[in-house]
Formats: C-alpha cells, sequence, structure tokens
C-alpha cells in the first residue's frame, strides 16, 4: 500500500458514491443500534472503493478507523488482513 497524505485521500473522496451522504449512514447514531446494510450498497456501486478500502487499510496500522470504508466495517478490515496475511 502507498502512503497517502490527506489531501491525496480528498482527490478520491470527492469521487466516492458517499460524498455528501450523512455520515451517520457510514458510522452509526451517537446512540442505539447501527446496520451498514445501507452504507455497503453505496460502497457497492462506488467507483473509488478500492482507494476507500487501502485509505483505510493504511489508517488503521497506527489506529483504529471505526465506520464503514470500502464497503467494510472495522472487523471485516482487521479478518481481511489476518487472511490476506497468511495466504
Amino acid at each position: 500500500m502507498s502512503s497517502q497524505r490527506p489531501l491525496e485521500a480528498s482527490l478520491w473522496h470527492s469521487k466516492a458514491e458517499c460524498y455528501g451522504l450523512p455520515l451517520e449512514l457510514f458510522f452509526g447514531p451517537l446512540e442505539g443500534e447501527f446496520d451498514p446494510r445501507d452504507a455497503k450498497m453505496v460502497c457497492r456501486r462506488c467507483r473509488v472503493r478500492k482507494e476507500c478500502l487501502n485509505y483505510a487499510l493504511e489508517v488503521e496500522q497506527s489506529t483504529i478507523l471505526l465506520g464503514i470504508f470500502g464497503g467494510m466495517s472495522h472487523r471485516e478490515r482487521m479478518e481481511y488482513l489476518d487472511y490476506r496475511d497468511w495466504e
């Protein structure tokens, strides 16, 4: 994975299907249950999904990044990394 600076991330983000949508859709409400299915549907049709996922995987090398990025939750991204590293 290449190192992305915040400006570089914003360049692909402006092309994302989620651009301008409510943050609660991808991060859930402050209180209560979070159902990520609607967010994942948005991600499925996004043309920069790979860039988004790579960004999240890179950031999570140093911190926990909650929410849906690239169509995956934090837990799913961690499972993906475990699987990818295992291969």
